[in-house]
């Protein structure tokens, strides 16, 4: 997150990596799993129901009290399933109705959607991201993007470009699986924040990097923000692109905002950055008491 995508993103095997320096744009949606098919046995003990005779169900003939023995055990084996599969379906989905909610389900509703940002915004390409890499920078400060931290439970990003220009904004959610390793997530960040003032991935370079004041939220335990210039693009072209990079930790979940902008846009990406990273904070209270409760975070929806 760290560092911003290029101004004109880079086909994705080029495009800047994710992660604080450490985090960053884009991500694809789930697949969900699919399990067994559903629905009752179906009993097959050799004899055609078709024609069987009334003769089945005297109690003097034995083979036809066996069969009825048999059809007996097997409806009720059926009638065992069924409600097993219905409990079963209960249990997973939290009550009713409904899709299960968890804390990876909760990453994918909180970043915010096109029409959450306001007006005179477009999906960008890609629109999402859910890849499970950090951003780390070399000795040299080249940028790389290696698999996520252990103890990484989801990650997953939502970008816009500003209509009519390819200026970028983005905001993400990573889920951990405990505090301590969301805590480490952000100690690492910090540790890069000023550590190489250039960096640079492929052709695009940024300078200026450095530590930003962190905007007033609330319901954070820690936030740290980032600042820096876009000085060459991913095909080499020159650009002066300031950005804006935040990010805030509530418990094991993480939050952050990219705001890149023209020459003179600082203040106004200062402020719209912090006023999206609360945005994303009232979103991640709202998934998590759905959780509990069964249903998704406000303005959660299935538009990807």
């Amino acid at each position: 997150m760290s560092t911003p995508s290029p101004a004109e993103p880079p086909s994705r095997p080029q495009r800047p990596p994710k992660g604080p320096l450490r985090d960053g744009p884009e991500g694809a949606p789930d697949e969900p799993a699919e399990g067994p098919p559903e629905g009752p046995l179906t009993p097959r003990d050799g004899a055609s129901d078709e024609g069987a005779g009334p003769e089945r169900e005297h109690p003097a003939d034995p083979a036809g009290a066996s069969r009825n023995r048999r059809r007996l055990v097997l409806a009720v084996a059926a009638g065992v399933l069924v409600v097993a599969g219905v409990v079963l379906a209960v249990v997973l989905t939290g009550g009713g109705g409904g899709e299960a909610h968890t804390p990876e389900s909760a990453a994918h509703e909180v970043p915010l959607q096109v029409d959450d940002w306001g007006g005179g915004y477009q999906r960008a390409e890609p629109y999402t991201d859910e890849e499970l890499t950090e951003l780390q920078l070399t000795p040299d400060c080249l940028i790389l993007a290696p698999k996520a931290r252990p103890g990484t439970r989801a990650s997953f990003s939502r970008r816009v470009w500003v209509d009519g220009t390819r200026r970028t904004r983005f905001s993400a959610a990573r889920v951990f699986e405990d505090e301590a390793t969301a805590r480490g997530f952000m100690e690492d960040y910090l540790a890069t924040l000023d550590s190489c003032p250039e960096r640079h991935f492929g052709q695009a370079r940024w300078t200026g990097v450095h530590a930003a004041p962190v905007p007033k939220v609330t319901g954070f335990d820690q936030v740290l923000a980032e600042e820096g210039v876009q000085t060459v693009g991913a095909t080499g072209g020159p650009l002066a692109l300031p950005y804006v990079s935040v990010y805030g930790r509530d418990g094991d979940t993480v939050l952050s905002v990219f705001a890149q902008g023209d020459r003179g846009d600082a203040d106004a990406l200062r402020t719209l950055a912090g006023e999206k990273l609360q945005d994303l904070q009232k979103r991640l209270a709202a998934a998590r008491k759905g959780q509990a409760a069964g249903v998704g975070a406000p303005g959660a929806g299935a538009s990807g």
